[in-house]
């Protein structure tokens, strides 16, 4: 937005240019680059036949920590996925 000095700003904005702000913020949510990313490419490859998981989107969270422990129920939930009874 321009702004160098939010304290500043905070005290010139008028009751209506924050209206005006807040109105422009439903329209089109600034500050979120991550999650339209992740929609568009979860779009995308939809699209194009890829089946996304239901964490996808989690992925391109800004603080998604790829090496995290998984639990014990994660594990075997995933191992299940990997032998001929679970598939």
């Amino acid at each position: 937005m321009g702004i160098g000095n939010v304290e500043t700003w905070k005290r010139e904005l008028t009751l209506d240019q924050l209206h005006r702000w807040i109105a422009y913020y439903r329209v089109e949510p600034f500050g979120e680059d991550w999650l339209r990313e992740a929609r568009a490419t979860m779009f995308t490859i939809a699209a194009l036949g890829a089946k996304p998981g239901s964490d996808f989107v989690d992925l391109f969270l800004p603080n998604y920590d790829p090496n995290r422990e998984m639990t014990e129920d994660e594990i075997a939930e995933k191992l299940k996925g990997w032998t001929k009874e679970g598939g």
